[in-house]
């Protein structure tokens, strides 16, 4: 006869073992801590003028930027390329194709999955900054861009998928090819914060918000979650390809 009873109740200790609530509180710091880098950026964006004049930094940049690009034919087409190319859709959308693949051939475990969801949540962040604020774009503004200036969508979009890129490709990488990534992932997240000047679509403070912010995402993230480290998720074809390097 089977023994019948009350389920027995697994201890405190038994429970702390599996990591589960661990990982639950990380999360949840994860998210208060967001939202307190959110709630701070949308403060200063508050205190920014809406429109700031020609005699004020941000506004005699943005002019200066815009009439030497375009005054510069090529200059203006290039910028306007970039721009297209450096859609946060398009850098998010790339990054999870990669880490699928990644995953798919055993180059990362699923964990890696996470990375692009993080981007999309760090880009969703940005949007609500965004309405919150509503600062109007420059006036000098090469086309027609839709939506609010601060924080920069670009900007965000690119800190985060750089930075995501470097934690994603980091266990797979030497010594050579980590420092390689590193500075193609910053001309990366510069590149596009002049883009978004040049094409007088941002101001300056605009650009340097989607940065912190992006940034903020990752370093927290990183900080706060542990199994997300580039050196705590290897696969076994990582280890091995990291062995023989």
């Amino acid at each position: 006869m089977p023994q019948t009873g009350p389920v027995p109740t697994p201890s405190p200790a038994a429970v702390r073992a599996t990591g589960l609530p661990g990982r639950a509180r990380s999360w949840v710091w994860l998210a208060l801590l967001l939202m307190l880098v959110a709630a701070t950026l949308a403060r200063v964006g508050d205190r920014l003028p809406a429109r700031p004049g020609p005699e004020t930094w941000e506004g005699s940049s943005v002019a200066a930027a815009v009439a030497a690009s375009d005054a510069r034919p090529g200059l203006r087409q290039a910028l306007l390329t970039w721009s297209d190319l450096t859609e946060p859709w398009v850098l998010l959308a790339g990054l999870a194709a990669l880490a699928v693949a990644l995953v798919a051939t055993g180059r990362r475990s699923r964990g890696a999955l996470l990375l692009p969801v993080l981007g999309l949540l760090g880009w969703g962040l940005g949007t609500l900054v965004k309405l919150v604020v509503a600062r109007p774009r420059p006036d000098e503004a090469l086309y027609d861009a839709s939506g609010y200036s601060y924080p920069s969508g670009h900007a965000t979009g690119s800190t985060l998928a750089a930075s995501l890129l470097v934690v994603l490709l980091w266990p797979l990488l030497g010594r050579a090819g980590r420092v390689l990534l590193v500075l193609l992932a910053g001309a990366l997240a510069v590149l596009t914060g002049l883009d978004r000047v040049y094409l007088g679509v941002h101001y300056p403070l605009d650009v340097l918000a989607g940065v912190v912010l992006g940034g903020s995402v990752v370093a927290l993230t990183l900080l706060t979650v542990p199994g997300l480290r580039p050196g705590r998720d290897q696969s076994s074809a990582a280890k091995r390809a990291r062995a023989r390097q």
